[in-house]
């Protein structure tokens, strides 16, 4: 099996640590090129990091785990992954069986009209949370 790891703003070589333990996955860090460079994704991170790879994720279309790493990992604990142990205990799961990969929904934000240079907005895919400025105006 060959797993890609992904880091968020953090340093999580201690977190990682404990899922290199598996002998028979060869680790790739960074992105995939392609769905084939690799069967799996693990990101150490938060939702912020789910949100900076989300398009390349969803053009990759191969299972990801979020290790939740980041301030408040909204998206992992919507998965039941509250923390490394849960993460570490889905990994196992998928590494041994193969199981445990479920589909999630996603939006997709279309902005209308023009930004202030002038430009076509580009759409936005979210996974958890979005918001379009309503919540600034209010804080």
């Amino acid at each position: 099996m060959r797993a890609a790891v992904l880091f968020g703003l953090g340093s999580y070589e201690k977190q990682f640590k404990l899922f290199q333990k598996e002998s028979h996955v060869t680790w790739l860090r960074g992105m995939p090129v392609s769905s084939t460079d690799a069967d799996a994704i693990l990101i150490f991170g938060g939702d912020g990091t789910v949100h900076r790879h989300l398009p390349e994720l969803v053009r990759l279309q191969i299972p990801v785990l979020v290790v939740p790493c980041g301030s408040g990992n909204d998206f992992a604990r919507a998965q039941n992954v509250r923390n490394v142990k849960d993460s570490r205990e889905a990994w196992h799961s998928f590494v041994s069986r193969d199981e445990n990969v479920p589909r999630i929904d996603l939006g997709l934000i279309t902005p209308l009209g023009k930004t202030g240079a002038g430009e076509a907005s580009t759409p936005r895919l979210f996974c958890c949370v979005a918001g379009v400025g309503l919540d600034v105006e209010v804080a």
